[in-house]
This record gives C-alpha cells, sequence and structure tokens, in this order.
C-alpha cells in the first residue's frame, strides 16, 4: 500500500516520532500495565502476538527499516538479547515506541490522509553509570498488527469515559502525541 501511495499521490511525506507513553495522550498505548480482566496494553499483545508465531518482527537497523526475511528476528532471539523471561510480559519496561507514518494527499477524495507504517517498542532500562538507556527492540509493520487493534477496545479521554475506540483507530485518527525525530529525505536525517 505504501508503494502505490508513493507512486500515485501527488503529495507525501514520511514522518518518524517517537510517542513518550508517559505522556497522557499515549495513555491507551500503555495501559493497563499489566494485563487485567482480559485486557492488555500495545506492547502486551505485541509480545503475545510475537510468541504464538502470528507476526514477524524485524531488526531495527539506526536509519533505516528492511522488512525482508534476511532481517527477520525470532523470539527467542528477541527474550535472549534483551534478558526477558519468556512467562513475564515487560510491558512497564515498554516506555514508548518509535512511529514510522506517512501522510499523503488522496486526489479521489481532495484529502490529508495518514496511514501508519511501522512500530518499534522502546524498553527503558536502568544503568548503572549513564541513568535510563532506550533501547528499539524491533520493527513491526503496522499492516501485520492492525487486525488485531482493530479488536483492542481502549478509552480516548480520561476526562469523558464514553469516548471510546479501537488502538486502529486511536493510530488513524492520529490520538497519540509524538515528536517528530526524523523525515523521509535523501540524506535520512
Amino acid at each position: 500500500q505504501l508503494n502505490d501511495i508513493m507512486e500515485n499521490s501527488k503529495w507525501s511525506r514520511i514522518i518518524y516520532r517517537h510517542l513518550d507513553l508517559m505522556k497522557p495522550e499515549n495513555g491507551p498505548l500503555y495501559y493497563p500495565e499489566t494485563p487485567t480482566e482480559g485486557k492488555m496494553n500495545l506492547f502486551s499483545k505485541i509480545f503475545t502476538l510475537l510468541q504464538n508465531g502470528d507476526i514477524k518482527a524485524y531488526e531495527y537497523l539506526d536509519g533505516r527499516e528492511l522488512f525482508t526475511d534476511e532481517y527477520l528476528v525470532n523470539f527467542t532471539e528477541i527474550i535472549e538479547r534483551f534478558n526477558i523471561y519468556e512467562d513475564e510480559i515487560p510491558s512497564g519496561e515498554v516506555q514508548g515506541y518509535y512511529l514510522k507514518e506517512v501522510y499523503y494527499f488522496d486526489t479521489a477524495t481532495s484529502s490529508l490522509r495518514l496511514l501508519p507504517i511501522a512500530i518499534c517498542p522502546i524498553i527503558h532500562r536502568l544503568d548503572n553509570f549513564e541513568g535510563t538507556t532506550r533501547y528499539p527492540l524491533f520493527w513491526i509493520q503496522y499492516s501485520q498488527i492492525e487486525p488485531y487493534l482493530r479488536h483492542m477496545p481502549v478509552m480516548f479521554s480520561s476526562q469523558n469515559n464514553s469516548i471510546r475506540g479501537s488502538l486502529d483507530d486511536f493510530f488513524r485518527t492520529r490520538r497519540y502525541k509524538g515528536e517528530i525525530y526524523k523525515t523521509g529525505n535523501p540524506g535520512n536525517l
């Protein structure tokens, strides 16, 4: 779908954001911190899907994303590399995400559209000398997790509990708050 957008739209722009889960606007991605009563946060869902082999994860490479078999990582590699116990989901340590998205002008509807492309969980770990360090875990194509996010209900507002939707709605309507750290450009800056 991204290739079609890039080839057929009159204007498009790839944006990379850092979503800090400690910001109240991003709360639907973080809570509940531990799975309770059948509800889980985004990372708990991703972890479970990876564990069951329902989705694929790709190596985090600084400055580029390659979604090919050469860069596939398996669940065992992930838990060994980041010292995660298989029966314990470290969702409390995942306090951020990198999100790759494309904004484009849809000529058929004369409107500006947004499409999430990929997401990368970031685990925060305390280091002895440097304080807290961010470790990007892996990239997941948004299209792989989209069907699951459609069935994950979330509350969009802490002020009005009637405003609800799915996690997919949360991303597609851009209800999150994130700082742009990079844009798609020839210099990869």
